[in-house]
């Protein structure tokens, strides 16, 4: 991934119902890509290429191309036929394990809108999918994973987005509906577990900011979904046999309608009416309700063992099952056509391609950061400085490394329009190994949205810090022994975290050789200098640490 950004090549591709492909190994400093032939049995026909031999084997104007670094972000051809603006439903079935896009005639216009997985692990059981219109990505509800994926529009996959993390069972069990609620915050229904008839609420990290509905029995009992309206939320909930409704503060108000044996989506209609998906007998099909609750008006029986719900442009409505995906007649119930046949359907969620005339823009103070020394079992710090030059609101979604001895602090952040937010970078010298490299990853809402600074590190033995007391005042001591033959121990102290520059200088005032130049944190510090190629003599070495400047003198004998 990290060769294919520095050659500016694709790190994915999609080709619909053909390919799907990916940076995986780097051979004599070229990317092979795996290309993915059987999305339900990867190595079934897969095989590895290199970018040439794809752009020779495949139309490329047919896919979906997605690159990362300073180059275009998303090449998206496939996707080309819809233009800003554009509306589409997107509905999961778990049969194949992806996101179908329909438009709002009910016109199938991407069977795999995201594409069945090449892996078994990131979704077992989708239930809606909805657009993140803050992190640009679909997220996707998992009934037996109990967690929120993260998923770019070309299918790839990126995170587990709630909980952030991973999997949380006292937060999230047996999760299926989601909406936005108006603060931007994910509202997730809860039907099982310790956190069981919880409405969960998280921020837009993922992080989980505590329950907007509390777990309430006599009440609300297995929620299934969660509709949010102009000044009130509704909740079906499957064991209650009703719909709630709540306030918008998650205070309960009253019971919508009841009687309802397995109610799942509730959708609000153009004219203000509720449509509920009824999954079980008696009045399994589509039940109408007034806009402000009480007995169904309708009862819609075309298609019955309902899921989804959602009404197309000419007021007819869609509807999903588990055996499929369905257009029926909004007067008389009666199925207009069979759209898709021998899937688990799921719930249908409306997607508004958006036209990006507002973009955050990810600047860095530096492109990489060079550690220096740094002695096993030790620390250091460096800082970079993030700022958002563009017209909209700069997140950090997270940022991580492909090394285990880097952490950032923090991994998130909000970065307003011409401001700024500084992130610590701390490497901790775990390894035995004398030279250490690797990058660092913010990924963000930008365009560009993943942006990479390098790093190296070199470890030594002989430069330690006492892990005691953070001295009073900086200080550079004596070197011992002196006169010595061939190494001698420098030590120095710092008050607070400085850039240290160290050198030895010859009696001439000759720079002989720099041992340190990079910012060390608050401490105690010796270094082992070892002379073994120089000649027999007096030297100097000096340190500079913010305004603290001190020189001394050393002998050689040889």
């Amino acid at each position: 991934m990290k060769l294919a950004i520095e050659k500016n090549l694709p790190t994915s591709i999609f080709i619909s119902e053909e390919v799907f492909i990916q940076p995986v190994i780097v051979h004599n400093n070229e990317v092979l890509y795996s290309v993915i032939t059987d999305f339900r049995h990867t190595f079934n026909g897969g095989y590895l290429a290199t970018f040439d031999e794809i752009e020779n084997k495949f139309d490329l104007n047919k896919s979906e191309i997605r690159y990362f670094g300073d180059s275009d972000s998303f090449i998206n051809n496939e996707l080309s036929k819809y233009a800003p603006g554009d509306s589409l439903y997107l509905i999961p079935e778990s049969t194949n394990k992806r996101i179908m896009a329909f438009n709002t005639n009910g016109v199938l216009v991407d069977s795999n809108f995201i594409p069945p997985l090449i892996t078994n692990d990131t979704l077992d059981t989708p239930i809606e999918a909805l657009y993140h219109n803050v992190r640009k990505s679909i997220i996707i509800s998992d009934q037996v994973l109990d967690v929120v994926q993260e998923f770019n529009i070309t299918g790839m996959f990126i995170t587990t987005y709630a909980p952030k993390g991973g999997r949380a069972v006292n937060t999230l069990d047996n999760v299926s509906g989601m909406a936005f609620h108006p603060n931007g915050n994910l509202l997730v229904s809860v039907g099982w577990g310790t956190n069981r008839n919880a409405i969960a609420e998280f921020d837009i990290f993922g992080n989980f900011v505590g329950n907007f509905i509390i777990p309430a029995d006599s009440i609300m009992d297995s929620p299934f979904d969660v509709l949010v309206r102009a000044n009130d939320v509704l909740i079906p909930a499957i064991t209650s046999n009703g719909i709630h409704k709540y306030d918008l503060s998650g205070n309960y108000i009253e019971d919508f309608a009841t009687g309802i044996v397995f109610p799942e989506q509730v959708a609000e209609l153009s004219n203000g009416e509720i449509a509920v998906a009824n999954f079980s007998s008696p009045n399994s099909g589509i039940q109408i309700y007034p806009a402000g609750g009480g007995n169904f008006t309708q009862l819609l029986t075309g298609v019955t063992g309902n899921r989804g719900v959602a009404e197309l442009a000419n007021g007819n409505l869609l509807t999903t099952n588990g055996s499929g995906i369905y257009i029926i007649d909004r007067t008389t119930g009666n199925v207009i056509e069979t759209k898709i046949a021998g899937v688990s359907a799921r719930f249908i969620s409306l997607y508004i391609v958006e036209e990006n005339l507002n973009n955050a823009i990810f600047s860095v103070s530096q492109n990489s950061i060079n550690f220096g020394n740094v002695a096993k079992d030790s620390s250091k710090t460096d800082t970079l400085m993030i700022r958002n030059e563009g017209d909209a609101q700069l997140l950090v979604l997270n940022a991580f490394s492909n090394h285990a001895d880097i952490s950032i602090i923090p991994d998130t952040g909000r970065i307003a329009i011409n401001d700024s937010m500084l992130f610590e970078v701390i490497f901790t010298a775990r390894s035995a190994l004398a030279n250490e490299s690797g990058y660092i990853i913010f990924r963000n809402n930008a365009p560009s949205t993943l942006d990479t600074i390098d790093f190296t590190a070199s470890i030594v033995t002989g430069l330690s810090r006492p892990e005691d007391a953070i001295p009073k005042s900086y200080s550079l001591s004596q070197n011992y022994p002196n006169p010595f033959n061939p190494t001698t121990n420098i030590n120095f102290s710092l008050p607070v975290s400085e850039h240290v520059i160290l050198k030895i200088f010859n009696i001439n005032g000759e720079e002989i050789e720099t041992l340190i130049t990079k910012r060390l944190a608050a401490g105690e510090y010796n270094l082992k200098y070892n002379a073994t190629d120089l000649p027999s003599g007096v030297y100097i070495y000096t340190i500079q640490a913010g305004d603290f400047m001190q020189s001394n003198k050393m002998i050689l004998i040889k």
